[in-house]
């Protein structure tokens, strides 16, 4: 999504709510977003403790290192 720079008389013309509900629709968009992200976390974790998890992403980490990349990213 990008952000648009609109001018006041733009702003001015709009229906009284209209950027209540397109901001609306965002923050319904990122919250059904982040429910499905949990469930494919938890899917994806199954069977596989923190440990080994997080032995996992340093690997990655490294193997990204050591091609150059940016090792450091979340």
């Amino acid at each position: 999504m990008t952000i648009k720079e609109h001018t006041q008389q733009q702003l001015a013309a709009q229906p009284i709510g209209y950027w209540t509900r397109e901001a609306a629709n965002l923050v319904i968009g990122r919250l059904r977003a982040h429910d499905r992200n949990a469930k494919v976390h938890t899917t994806m974790r199954e069977g596989i403790d923190d440990a080994e998890y997080a032995a996992t992403i340093n690997t990655l980490r490294r193997l990204v290192a050591n091609l150059g990349g940016n090792g450091d990213l979340p």
